[in-house]
């Protein structure tokens, strides 16, 4: 074989590949561009876990736009049915349960699912995605039913919520604390608040950071964060095209140790990486996504 067709066979298939990651990318980044996160996402959310050693470079949202509301409920009824579940009424309607139904929507895609049980065939020797938040699924408190006849008058209790003056008397407004494993300890759940949504925190294993600290020390020019953390939230319920429909969102953000010989230039991980990563995260709203107009 001539060395030219043999460089020509070796190279092909890797070109084809970056060719082909890069028109998947470049499609995902025009459907999902990112957003403002200070408008959209939770101060707890763009705030290091410990901001005296640590910093936030990146915080990134994509959001979904006009979302209808009746897609949300029956993904989540479905969702809820596949395991015989009755814990909730899927049928009572406000941003609460819509909210719950997007975060259930967003972490049963079927990337996530396979992720996690890879997780659990290594660490449990068992291919199960572990928690998918199916058996327990009020991450949000919902309030109490409203009595409705039918479907539409359901929808009601969407855009006529009248909020108490004495937060005691509305609970739901509270931040929730919890320290509960998602999906095989992929995601730990941080806290939750019917106004921003669900916060997912993820920690980095201390022995790859540690070693790209190492050797950053002597001049690569790239480090691993440290961890970080994902947001599931979605907008107020809102008519387009004569629908209810809400806008959904997926927000994340990494933290890295602060190392003080690196100064104002701190090192993170290469933009490439970085783009996949983003990548991903697109790629994991649009699976939900298209898992709703599905449902």
């Amino acid at each position: 074989m001539r060395p030219s067709t043999r460089l020509l066979i070796l190279t092909t298939p890797p070109i084809i590949l970056t060719y082909t990651t890069h028109r998947y990318l470049s499609i995902l980044e025009a459907k999902y561009p990112p957003i403002d996160p200070t408008t959209t996402t939770s101060l707890a959310l763009r705030t290091p876990s410990n901001p005296t050693t640590q910093h936030c470079p990146e915080i990134d949202v994509y959001e979904a736009k006009h979302i209808p509301v009746k897609s949300l409920l029956k993904r989540y009824s479905t969702l809820l049915q596949s395991k015989h579940t009755n814990t909730h009424d899927s049928t009572t309607t406000n941003k609460a349960t819509l909210t719950n139904a997007w975060i259930l929507t967003f972490l049963n895609t079927k990337p996530l699912l396979v992720e996690s049980s890879l997780i659990g065939l290594i660490k449990n020797k068992s291919y199960s995605p572990g928690d998918t938040g199916v058996t327990d699924p009020e991450f949000i408190p919902t309030s109490i039913p409203t009595d409705t006849s039918t479907y539409i008058s359901t929808f009601k209790s969407i855009f006529i919520t009248p909020k108490p003056q004495n937060p005691a008397y509305y609970p739901i407004e509270q931040e929730k604390r919890s320290d509960r494993s998602l999906l095989n300890s992929v995601f730990t759940i941080q806290q939750t608040s019917p106004t921003t949504g669900l916060l997912l925190s993820w920690h980095m294993p201390d022995e790859p950071r540690l070693f790209f600290e190492k050797i950053a020390r002597w001049g690569y020019p790239w480090r691993l964060m440290s961890g970080g953390r994902h947001e599931l939230n979605i907008s107020e319920v809102y008519i387009y095209q004569g629908e209810e429909v809400v806008d959904v969102r997926f927000a994340s953000a990494h933290d890295y140790q602060i190392i003080s010989d690196e100064e104002q230039k701190q090192k993170i991980i290469p933009a490439w990486v970085g783009r996949l990563h983003r990548g991903y995260a697109r790629a994991l709203v649009d699976w939900a996504v298209r898992d709703l107009n599905d449902a």
